[in-house]
């Protein structure tokens, strides 16, 4: 980065004790490495769909009961996953959607 002076602007140097380090070249790969192992943790609770620094978990269930118990169940343990990768979840840029399916009735009277 560069001031209005054309003169190259530095930061002041930091050990990195974990994590990936902002803006460097290599910063998207160490970052997928490092949260690679998310699809497999959560591959019998989830499907993990996955690009860049973002994340899509997809679970079905036919009872809204059990799709309750289903996603609790699935956030204790992404949560256990964070705690456990030193990693923060930023619950303002997290989301839900609930899909449901609408059977349409007949009314032909057949």
């Amino acid at each position: 980065m560069k001031n209005d002076d054309g003169k190259a602007i530095k930061s002041n140097e930091m050990e990195a004790i974990n994590g990936v380090p902002q803006g460097s070249h290599l910063g998207p790969l160490l970052f997928n490495l490092y949260v690679n192992d998310l699809p497999v943790y959560l591959k019998d609770k989830a499907e993990v769909i996955m690009y860049a620094d973002d994340c899509a978990l997809i679970i079905s269930e036919n009872e809204a009961q059990s799709l309750e118990v289903k996603i609790n169940d699935l956030l204790k343990s992404i949560d256990k996953w964070f705690c456990a990768n030193n990693l923060k979840m930023n619950l303002k840029k997290s989301s839900f959607m609930l899909i449901k399916k609408v059977i349409e009735r007949s009314t032909c009277g057949v």
